[in-house]
């Protein structure tokens, strides 16, 4: 069966809204509330654009839009910047940054609302991350030392939170999640277990995580289901990660995608992704345009698929992994001409970073497949 029509059915029964069972918001990491401020402030204009004055509306034909005050051709004033990847920020700019009061929203429901200054939290602000818990107080980038905690239970803590840039639990803090714990809050639990973890106070403890983490997830919930994924093996691996999945938690969707489709499971891997790219994953929007585009089984209609997923995060970001995507995608599509312009600049771009020589020797290789009109096949089941 063609990778397309694979994709088409496991992805027909996902059209309804995003159902949680666990409140909505993102972070990586796990606990802290270290949300990643993402880059993209200054706009991409046409140099001959670059004076823009006034209030304005924009976009760059590929999902990203802004509309709200410019001064030199920056962003300067208010303003609101939508992304392509369903992330938006609402509120105050200064020279193409957000500084000021603003909001920065992201697909998944995760969200910093306060003040910033060149494009980092700065003075007052509220956070709420991926397992439901809002911060609340003064920021530094993204280390709120002191503040309001409030549990997706409805427990609030007020006091000292983090010292020492984020590498040290208050006791206050400490001492208040234990008492909660004690009493069965899964929340306390899994924010505890993440205490034990990833801080030089108090000193990390394994045992002590596993068991608080076993505790949350028994319960239910559905990051200390994948946490314990994440540090366990073999068949009790495979159990937390797919009763994350069950509650439709992003990430764990996405690597259960990974999964399945290294086991050749392709239809269920392509709506597992699915799910999670409706749930805010952009590491699955990449993975999924990946597979259909490289696939050996797939087909000019998976590559024009695979350009629809990508298309615009890769000309918007210029990232060189989503332009190298997005000539792979290209190429399957059959438009050679194209992926090969898409992979010279990400070729370009890689060599900016200063990539290894074999990360620029896999780019030239999909260059020299695509100048012969072929697209580029692989068995691996991740991206590079």
């Amino acid at each position: 069966m063609l990778i397309a029509t694979l994709c088409i059915q496991a992805c027909a029964t996902q059209d309804e809204p995003p159902i949680r069972d666990f409140p909505d918001a993102d972070v990586p990491q796990l606990g802290t509330p270290t949300l990643p401020v993402p880059a993209i402030g200054a706009p991409r204009v046409p140099s001959a654009e670059a004076a823009r004055e006034g209030y304005q509306a924009w976009n760059n034909g590929a999902g990203l839009r802004y509309e709200g005050n410019w001064r030199g051709g920056l962003y300067d004033g208010e303003g609101k910047l939508d992304e392509p990847d369903g992330s938006s920020y609402t509120g105050e700019w200064r020279g193409g940054k957000r500084s000021g009061s603003g909001r920065q929203y992201y697909p998944d429901g995760t969200y910093h609302d306060g003040s910033w200054e060149l494009n980092q939290p700065q003075g007052p602000g509220t956070r709420k991350t991926i397992e439901g818990f809002t911060f609340t107080g003064l920021w530094s980038g993204n280390v709120i030392a002191n503040g309001l905690l409030e549990l997706p239970s409805g427990h609030t803590y007020a006091g000292p939170l983090y010292n020492d840039k984020g590498t040290k639990v208050s006791g206050q803090l400490l001492t208040w999640l234990e008492d909660l714990a004690k009493r069965g809050d899964r929340y306390a639990q899994y924010l505890l277990a993440d205490c034990y973890d990833r801080f030089t106070e108090p000193l990390p403890d394994d045992a002590r995580r596993h068991a608080l983490l076993q505790q949350s997830a028994t319960q239910g919930f559905a990051p200390a289901q994948l946490a314990l994924a994440e540090h366990s093996t073999g068949g009790d691996a495979q159990l937390w990660l797919q009763r994350a999945a069950d509650k439709h938690h992003p990430t764990a969707l996405y690597r259960l995608a990974q999964e399945r489709h290294e086991a050749g499971d392709y239809a269920e891997a392509y709506a597992l992704a699915e799910r999670a790219l409706q749930r805010g994953s952009t590491q699955a929007r990449r993975q999924l345009a990946w597979w259909l585009a490289t696939d050996s089984r797939a087909d000019a209609a998976s590559g024009a698929t695979a350009v629809t997923l990508i298309r615009d995060i890769a000309i918007t970001t210029a990232g060189w992994q989503y332009l190298d995507t997005l000539a792979a995608a290209q190429a399957r599509a059959g438009e050679v001409p194209e992926a090969l312009a898409t992979q010279d600049q990400a070729i370009r771009n890689a060599q900016d970073a200063a990539v290894g020589e074999e990360v620029l020797a896999a780019l030239l290789e999909r260059r020299a497949e695509y100048e012969k009109g072929a697209p580029f096949r692989v068995e691996s089941e991740e991206h590079p």
